[in-house]
């Protein structure tokens, strides 16, 4: 790691990889950057909400112009392997150069955002680089709501020129994005004790899928392991009306997609005809994902019964609640050459003491396109009696068309590389929304390195075009010192 350029950057991420920071403990992480702008003789202050905000004075021609805000999120998505005994509340990222590539070891490897956090306390950390006045953002608990952001004390940042360091593919501009909403269904579900029911108890497993971010992948049609969970057990229950589930879970958080899913149930069928069922599904499943996820599991086995056990009719109800509630691309937007407009990923399925719960992910970047989802989401959950709750609502960010931060990141790209940037909307929710809410006249851009497979032990993130994305965010400053 020592050989990577640039030095600073990356020794504050490796810095960073060692600092637990799921969302919502993030303070660890906020310490270590207000301790380092102690160590650099930096004012700064940090909120209610765990936000930071570090100010350096400007250097050069431009040291008494306005504010630019460099922006980026202290938390990170904690997804590890299945086999995987990483604790991420205590153990620290285990980071591996593989060729181009930087990842981690069985789990995630939170380059989103720490390659954004390092890259800011990088700028901060230059005593050569001319820039006008810098305000460095350090939000809390993105992954789960954009919450950080929302509950900023907006009288700590002055600056009205903000760029978001949690972009994530270099030479791609980020000027827009989608709005979201979770949406949580919960319900109390009939059940017997175990010993009132006979039967075999089984357990199927779905996993090794790739999983991957919610809205950036969507559109790559990856496996969802609770869909695929849900359909195995719909054609469990069509060969056995009385079949029962003990428990079910799937998924982790609402903007990864599910890689992995388990159910135990209790079934009539014999053995024979379990397996027989479970193999054509695997089969089927393997013919639909094909090149797509083509490492798909499904295993099946017999096990103890357990727990409180859900009636026949209350079972084959969530599991048709679970088949009909949406998951992938809804809508594409004409007008920008197929993007995605509106998306859903089902993202959590839990069954368990007798209670069953479900989260659906809704984005778009229409308003009614939104609600017209959440409708859709609201409804299958409503037919099988959940009560719903949003949450973690956030606004989409409107791309301004008349930019004077856009035309000049394109233009210093140009003159950087030689190539051309592109300004893009992307299907996934940035911080910048609810900023350009929160600082009234703000404009704003997102950039970032490429970075592979976020929310998923798969993540991973280019070398050199981390130094492309450095080399960027300096000659954009510099330009807007010089005018």
């Amino acid at each position: 790691m020592h050989e990577l350029k640039p030095e600073a950057l990356w020794k504050h991420f490796k810095e960073l990889s060692r600092i637990p920071r799921c969302s919502g403990n993030e303070s660890a992480a906020a310490e270590y950057v207000m301790a380092f702008a102690e160590k650099m003789g930096l004012s700064y202050v940090s909120d209610d909400a765990g936000n930071v905000v570090v100010k350096k004075p400007g250097r050069g021609a431009a040291k008494n112009a306005a504010p630019v805000l460099l922006q980026a999120h202290l938390d990170m998505v904690c997804e590890k392997e299945h086999e995987s005994d990483h604790d991420f509340s205590t153990d620290p990222i285990s980071l591996s150069v593989n060729g181009e590539w930087v990842s981690a070891m069985g789990t995630s490897l939170g380059a989103d955002n720490g390659i954004g956090i390092a890259a800011a306390l990088a700028i901060l950390e230059d005593t050569e680089c001319d820039h006008p006045p810098l305000e460095f953002l350090a939000t809390v608990q993105e992954e789960v709501g954009l919450i950080g952001a929302t509950e900023l004390d907006a009288s700590n940042v002055q600056a009205r020129l903000l760029i978001n360091l949690d972009g994530e593919e270099e030479g791609r501009i980020i000027v827009g994005c989608a709005g979201g909403t979770d949406i949580w269904g919960e319900r109390i579900v009939n059940c017997y004790p175990p010993v009132m029911l006979d039967g075999t108890a089984y357990e199927l497993r779905i996993g090794d899928l790739t999983g991957g971010h919610s809205g950036m992948d969507i559109s790559k049609n990856r496996g969802n392991a609770i869909k695929i969970l849900a359909h195995t057990l719909n054609a469990l229950s069509r060969a056995d009306s009385s079949l029962c589930l003990m428990r079910l879970s799937g998924g982790t958080r609402s903007n990864a997609i599910p890689r992995d899913a388990v159910a135990g149930f209790l079934t009539s069928l014999s053995e024979k005809q379990v397996e027989d069922l479970v193999d054509a599904e695997r089969g089927a499943w393997k013919e639909v994902l094909d090149s797509i996820d083509p490492d798909l599991g499904m295993s099946i086995r017999k096990i103890e019964k357990e727990g409180l056990i859900l009636t026949p009719e209350s079972t084959e109800r969530f599991v048709k609640a679970l088949t009909g509630l949406p998951h992938g691309v809804m809508a594409i937007d004409p007008a920008s050459d197929g993007a995605v407009k509106t998306s859903a990923n089902l993202a959590v399925a839990e069954v368990s003491g007798g209670e069953a719960r479900v989260l659906v992910s809704i984005r778009s970047s229409g308003a009614k396109d939104l609600e017209l989802a959440a409708d859709h989401a609201i409804a299958v959950m409503n037919l099988f009696g959940m009560a719903e709750r949003r949450e973690s609502s956030y606004p989409a960010w409107p791309r301004t068309h008349d930019s004077t931060l856009e035309k000049l990141a394109l233009e210093v790209h140009d003159a950087l590389f030689g190539e051309p940037a592109e300004a893009i909307v992307i299907h996934a929710g940035l911080e910048c929304g609810i900023l350009a809410e929160r600082l009234p006249g703000t404009e704003a851009i997102s950039i970032g390195p490429d970075l592979e497979n976020p929310h998923s032990p798969d993540e991973r993130v280019r070398i050199q075009s981390v130094e492309r994305f450095y080399t960027f965010l300096e000659g954009l400053l510099a330009r807007i010192a010089n005018g």
